[in-house]
């Protein structure tokens, strides 16, 4: 994602949102195994904005474009491109910074054990891999680059194909399947953070010249109050984004560490723990190592008081601990001394935290309401004869699933059904012996089957087709048609 935004033009004050959620589009101009940024990305739009956003994540840009023109997207994160093709459908809404610029450039890759090819006019006669038809980068780029060579596009190459997205072009080149490929920037710049050995099997030959970065339009059908609440919510993204990464959160500390003269005994970080309780390895070990007092530990450094506890209570404890042995609490970003005032601001920052924690959870509820409202699945595990389907809309972590029938358990429910109600040829049999005659054929995903897992599959609604979710039921039957 961009660290900043560029504002376009000057909306009227926002009003509240409309009660529906906004359908915010989605082109391969983005990784799609970025589940996670979606998410973090959905939750922030909606605290700020008080809405409801939707991601829809499609896999080439023309299905994108398509939904536009069908008035099933409100905003989009456009290739430049199809912002120009659709430039009577759509207005700019706001052009993400890379590298705080708001450009990006178009990269000739070939495989990194390939030292010979050092421009367009080597790849005469090669294997070439496009992104996609309505790329500029991966598709317009390289053509408009051969026209400068006085050849055609149509016949420079012995080969062509399309991958459908900037990162399969990267995989295409790195693992041989072409000799060579045109990339947007942006993606190769972010797959060498993520996947680093797979772009190290990759070399840029050429880079274009600077075009200006894939935009965020909004459909003209979108209200002007409703357009002007999200475009100031970009704009402001830079300056109040929390949750900054763990490799950040380190720079940051460390530069702090390196400011003020302390030396690091030790970094501690616990990935994917939430800092709402104290149940994390790396923070306990932590505290044991400086609450022994085998070694003198004058501060324990944080970014934040939220990244060592939201809960006020448990923040008050920890810091009588410390104090206890003489160590300190110092947050990088919230500079407090050890007055009694000073003392006190620190507990009133983890009481504004352990208030931010509770309306983040609430915002996940609602969330998760309203995707079971919407016939998705919210669970892990699916119900024995079901299994969860991916759908193309993006949710918090990944795409989002329903529920659709699994035949090879599907009959195994339904033959309890006949045993259960006299059905079967066999006759009507009770729970205890239905649990004996399934034991006797098969088992319950690798498990013996009991009366409590056959009472379940007799007593649960989701075998009429409803699913309860926090006392509210849905039909699978509500999803929108295109999903």
């Amino acid at each position: 994602m961009a660290s900043g935004l560029l504002l376009t033009g000057v909306g009227a004050s926002g009003t509240a949102l409309a009660g529906r959620p906004l359908r915010f589009g989605m082109t391969p101009a983005f990784l799609n195994n970025q589940h996670t940024l979606l998410g973090d990305w959905q939750t922030y739009l909606e605290k700020t904005t008080g809405g409801q956003f939707e991601f829809v994540q499609r896999d080439s840009y023309r299905e994108t474009m398509d939904l536009l023109m069908q008035g099933k997207l409100d905003f989009a994160w456009l290739c430049d491109y199809p912002f120009v093709y659709l430039k009577d459908l759509v207005r700019l809404l706001a052009v993400p910074l890379n590298q705080g610029r708001p450009t990006y450039r178009s990269y000739l890759i070939t495989q990194a054990t390939d030292p010979a090819r050092k421009s367009m006019a080597d790849f005469k006669g090669t294997v070439f891999a496009y992104a996609d038809p309505y790329s500029n980068t991966g598709y317009l780029a390289p053509r408009y680059r051969i026209r400068e060579l006085g050849d055609n596009p149509a016949t420079f190459f012995r080969k062509t194909f399309f991958t459908w997205s900037h990162r399969k072009v990267v995989e295409a080149v790195a693992k041989g399947y072409a000799d060579g490929g045109a990339v947007d920037s942006f993606i190769r710049d972010s797959l060498a953070r993520v996947k680093p050995e797979l772009v190290a099997r990759t070399r840029i030959v050429e880079r274009s010249q600077e075009f200006g970065f894939p935009p965020i339009v909004a459909h003209r059908g979108v209200p002007q109050a409703t357009y002007a609440l999200l475009q100031r919510t970009l704009l402001g993204m830079s300056s109040d984004i929390k949750d900054l990464s763990i490799p950040d959160q380190l720079k940051r500390m460390r530069a702090y560490c390196e400011a003020h003269d302390f030396r690091i005994l030790d970094e501690y970080v616990d990935e994917g723990r939430t800092a709402t309780d104290d149940n994390r390895p790396a923070f306990q070990a932590m505290l044991h190592r400086v609450t022994d007092q085998s070694e003198r530990v004058h501060a324990i450094v944080v970014h934040s008081f939220s990244r060592a506890h939201r809960n006020v209570t448990d923040l008050a404890l920890y810091l009588r601990k410390l104090r206890a042995v003489g160590t300190r609490l110092v947050s990088v970003t919230q500079d407090v001394d050890e007055s009694p005032i000073g003392k006190f601001v620190t507990l009133f920052y983890g009481l504004v935290d352990e208030m931010n924690s509770a309306e983040n959870s609430k915002h996940v509820k609602r969330a998760l309401e309203e995707n079971a409202r919407r016939g998705y699945f919210n669970g892990s595990k699916p119900p024995y004869g079901y299994k969860a389907v991916e759908t193309k809309v993006v949710g918090r972590t990944g795409y989002r699933k329903i529920l659709a029938i699994n035949e090879e358990e599907a009959g195994i429910v339904r033959e309890i059904y006949d045993l259960y109600e006299g059905l079967a040829p066999s006759g009507q049999m009770g729970m205890k012996k239905i649990v004996e005659h399934l034991n006797a054929k098969c088992l319950r995903r690798g498990q013996l089957w009991s009366v409590q897992k056959v009472q379940r599959i007799l007593s649960d609604p989701v075998y009429t087709g409803a699913y309860n979710f926090g006392a509210r039921t849905w039909s699978p039957t509500t999803n929108d048609e295109e999903e």
